[in-house]
């Protein structure tokens, strides 16, 4: 029954992140301003940032602001995935992931510029480690944004891993 469950809901994300794939990403050109990194937050505990999700390990490196496609702001956070599971996994099975602006939570977003769904689909064998991508549509464009990182599906409340960062 639990294969039947992760089956249905990996068809469903695959889905959503093809629906983004078909569509065309938008370059910059010499008129545009290329995206900015946003500011990490110094206030960060020795936890803050990577860590074990899971039968995972993962940092989060950067967030990246960014524009989707209808040009409302966005952010778009690599992290560092590290599978440690005896079978391959993909961070989407593998890793919870939200992003809180203003404390409300960030709508998870698809087609971005700088966001690339196929890395959050790429399994990963045991001991091996890639960088994933995802993109969030923001609530406005400043403000502090917080990471938090979960085991996928995991019924705690409480983070594994959280990180701040300052949009400026």
């Amino acid at each position: 029954m639990k294969k039947l469950f992760i089956s249905g809901l990996l068809v469903i994300c695959l889905c959503i992140c093809l629906i983004g794939c078909d569509q065309a990403t938008p370059t910059n050109t010499a008129s545009e301003t290329p995206s900015s990194t946003v500011a990490e937050d110094t206030n960060s505990s020795a936890k803050d940032g990577e860590g074990a999700v899971g039968k995972a390990y993962v940092k989060i490196l950067s967030a990246t602001k960014s524009k989707d496609h209808e040009g409302k702001p966005a952010v778009v956070v690599t992290y560092e995935y590290t599978n440690n599971d005896d079978e391959a996994q993909s961070f989407i099975l593998a890793v919870g992931h939200k992003v809180f602006q203003g404390g409300v939570e960030c709508k998870l977003g698809i087609m971005i510029e700088g966001y690339d769904a196929k890395t959050t689909l790429t399994e990963v064998k045991k001991g091996a480690t890639i960088e994933v991508t995802c993109g969030y549509v923001l609530q406005n464009d400043i403000g502090d944004i917080e990471v938090e990182l979960n085991e996928f599906l995991s019924l705690s409340k409480t983070p594994s891993i959280t990180k701040t960062f300052s949009i400026k």
